[in-house]
């Protein structure tokens, strides 16, 4: 029968020593194994500032202005239209067309105000007015298709009418056209319009100091 001998407090001592040397070296090969990964992580570089140019020079262009505003394509902010009316001109009588601004927003004409007649003659007469004043004398003759600059990217508030006066035996039809912006009145008058204001008054400086050297103006 075989002898069972039971360890001594000596030799779980011895054990226990063993094994905790042996976890020591484990801890160690893994710390160093772990420094050497990160000595391999190529640590991230700075990122570089971006210079973004805050200035604009004044004066600028109402057309900039507006251009860069349809372009930021913020929806409902500013869209083109092409405004085109053919109008039905009866003989000795008159007729007109209104175009309403919608509330809250502003329209700037973009380009010419064409307008074009299957009649021409000196009988056939236009008048434009634009929120109630008359921006083309009164008795324009329509005497061929002909074009009108109109103040480009001036602002129309309330409405643009256009009223023809035939004083011919014969009926015409006038055909009106216009390139346009319709922009949020709060962006015209908070952002546009300071802008103009402010390169207004950088025109008026320029003067006064030109002026004062004894400068003519041409």
């Amino acid at each position: 029968m075989a002898t069972v001998q039971t360890p001594t407090v000596a030799d779980l001592l011895q054990s226990v020593n063993e094994n905790t040397q042996t976890l020591a070296a484990i801890l160690r090969t893994l710390q160093a194994q772990q420094a050497a990964q990160q000595s391999l992580v190529v640590a991230p570089k700075a990122p570089v500032p971006v210079q973004i140019q805050t200035s604009l020079p004044l004066p600028v262009a109402p057309a900039t202005l507006v251009q860069a505003v349809v372009a930021s394509q913020q929806y409902g902010v500013a869209q083109f239209l092409f405004l085109r009316y053919a109008t039905a001109v009866p003989a000795l009588g008159t007729a007109e067309v209104l175009y309403q601004v919608p509330p809250g927003y502003v329209l700037l004409i973009v380009g010419p105000f064409r307008l074009a007649s299957d009649l021409h003659d000196p009988s056939l007469t236009a008048t434009l007015t634009v929120d109630g004043i008359d921006v083309l004398y009164d008795t324009y003759p329509i005497t061929a298709d002909d074009s009108q600059e109109l103040p480009q990217y001036g602002v129309i508030r309330r409405s643009l009418l256009a009223v023809y006066a035939n004083g011919t035996t014969s009926p015409a039809v006038v055909t009106s056209t216009a390139g346009a912006v319709l922009l949020q009145a709060s962006i015209y008058d908070g952002v546009i319009l300071p802008l103009l204001k402010l390169g207004y008054g950088q025109l008026e400086l320029y003067a006064e100091n030109a002026l004062g050297q004894g400068e003519v103006l041409a």
